[in-house]
């Protein structure tokens, strides 16, 4: 429902789709700061939430390899490939991966923690790295060894890392009570802003593309996480967030990346638009799947 709210108020000319960029440098630099630092503040922490992640970070690549290969079978042009590539693994781990775990995990503490952890590792680190150098690539543009660490410009990766230093530091009440003010807007502000991102208008050409890069992001991703994972041993909430995190929509930040970057942002935009309204019906099936 917020993010048909998003979509109506731009349908209904109240904001335009270049609201996007000042509602989202209030949720990177206001809001999600203070949404992680106090989601994370005094959870307990368990080594499967670093492995786990890694673990998951393995499925990604090889999605991204798979996507390349049956990209060129399906004869992409570049551009589209590297986009197609891109769409087919990186997930909304933030925007609507936070809020989903706090729905489905709201009785367990280690869970929010675990989303965050994997939110660094399979998200903000990849794409402001690898995803940075595969969109230039494909673009025809030239990678440098700044490429791989452009994460470190990232808002949303500095937040994660002070979320994570402040999980066991005593904050005073003054700040708890404003952090959670400010945390409590990041949700709906996220999900307005994913709303306003939404264009139907992208969704012409290369629709087998589409259909593949879709079934790819919501179901490959989250189901094998869940099976290499169960297969290697792991149980408890930890794997299960992480296989429910692998089956949210591609990021919004994806198409940014990608027409930043010279990719085909019209395709990346597209699958942006199907996998966010299809998670509707995806996400809570995965959910049972996992739960």
């Amino acid at each position: 429902m917020l993010i048909l709210f998003g979509y109506i108020m731009k349908a209904a000319k109240v904001l335009d789709e270049s609201a996007t960029k000042v509602i989202n440098g209030i949720i990177t630099c206001l809001c999600m700061p203070c949404f992680l630092i106090m989601m994370a503040h005094d959870k307990p922490f368990n080594t499967d939430m670093v492995k786990v992640p890694f673990i998951t970070l393995a499925v990604e690549l090889v999605i991204i390899a798979v996507a390349y290969f049956l990209g060129k079978a399906m004869k992409l042009e570049r551009a589209t490939l590297g986009a197609f590539m891109l769409v087919c693994a990186f997930t909304n781990s933030g925007y609507i991966g936070y809020p989903l775990v706090i729905s489905v995990f709201h009785h367990s503490r280690e869970a929010i923690l675990a989303a965050v952890i994997l939110d660094q590792i399979i998200t903000v680190i990849p794409i402001s790295s690898i995803g940075i150098a595969i969109a230039v690539a494909f673009a025809g543009g030239k990678c440098t060894t700044k490429t791989f660490f452009t994460f470190l410009k990232s808002p949303m990766f500095w937040s994660g890392v002070l979320s994570l230093v402040l999980r066991n530091v005593y904050i005073p009440e003054f700040l708890t009570t404003t952090m959670n003010y400010m945390s409590g807007a990041t949700i709906p502000l996220a999900m307005i802003s994913i709303g306003l991102t939404l264009t139907p208008e992208s969704l012409k050409g290369h629709v087998w593309a589409m259909a593949l890069a879709t079934f790819f992001k919501l179901f490959v991703y989250g189901t094998a996480t869940f099976f290499i994972l169960r297969a290697c041993g792991y149980t408890g909430v930890v794997p299960k967030v992480a296989a429910v995190i692998a089956s949210t929509p591609t990021g919004v930040l994806t198409a940014v990346v990608t027409g930043q970057y010279g990719g085909d942002q019209r395709f990346a935009s597209a699958v942006v638009f199907i996998t966010t309204l299809l998670s509707i019906i995806t996400i809570p099936i995965v959910c049972g799947f996992v739960l």
